[in-house]
């Protein structure tokens, strides 16, 4: 909204993204000390990836339910969502191994 030019400018919403970032960092770190992510992928880049497959969730999940006639938020599909971002994420941050340079 506004280009987050009230984020900017205040000294209390400023920082509000660092609860996330601090822990989304192990993540890509831990997996380049362990040889398994070998490309530049950064806490915002995890973040980014988890957040827009929650966001859609939430956002979209009437739509998808009207269309498909299911709930994308139902318990019963939470384990195999679960299994795709994890998928998703571990396969973007190990991409640099399949093409170096990524």
């Amino acid at each position: 909204m506004r280009r987050a030019g009230h984020i900017r400018t205040s000294p209390a919403l400023a920082d509000l993204g660092t609860p996330a970032l601090g822990p989304t960092s192990r993540i890509p770190e831990a997996g380049r000390a362990g040889g398994d992510v070998v490309t530049s992928a950064g806490a915002i880049d995890v973040h980014m990836t988890t957040s827009a497959f929650c966001v859609l969730h939430s956002a979209a999940r009437h739509t998808f339910e009207a269309l498909s006639g299911r709930g994308p938020t139902a318990a019963k599909h939470r384990a195999r969502h679960h299994r795709v971002l994890g998928g998703t994420v571990a396969a973007y941050l190990a991409e640099g191994a399949r093409h170096p340079g990524a």
